[in-house]
């Protein structure tokens, strides 16, 4: 855990670890395989034609990914905060980041395809917390 001290420089501090890294490891691989069955159970473009070909957005589908999608988020920021002694660590934060939604978008089908995307990459924030398990000093 990092902490800003009075001049604005990073001054490391001590987090100690709650859970096992073998429970930590099955808790996140749960949560990869869960994350990517999200990814690839909603389509990636959620505009449907009318009869006129005219684009019309899909709200159920959008609803329903949404839905799982924050639940499976709180569940990964969960794991992470009850992990470790401080629940503000250095790893949710970049796992909060990686899923941020960021800019301007033309609709609402943008900003759904900007989800999944961040999503996959908060997936890949999950991947590589997993593969640094083996450095985090356990008590």
């Amino acid at each position: 855990m990092a902490k800003k001290n009075q001049n604005n420089e990073i001054v490391l501090g001590v987090c100690h670890v709650t859970r096992s890294k073998e429970e930590m490891k099955a808790l996140f691989e749960k949560q990869v395989e869960k994350g990517k069955e999200i990814y690839d159970k909603f389509p990636g473009d959620i505009t449907m034609r009318d009869m006129y070909g005219r684009a019309a957005y899909n709200e159920q589908t959008s609803h329903d990914f949404y839905k799982e999608y924050h639940a499976w988020s709180a569940f990964c920021e969960e794991i992470y905060s009850s992990s470790f002694d401080d629940p503000n660590t250095k790893y949710l934060k970049d796992f909060k980041n990686a899923g941020q939604v960021i800019g301007i978008f033309g609709d609402a089908n943008d900003l759904y395809q900007q989800s999944k995307r961040n999503l996959l990459r908060q997936i890949e924030e999950i991947e590589c917390f997993i593969e640094r398990l083996d450095i985090i000093i356990y008590p």
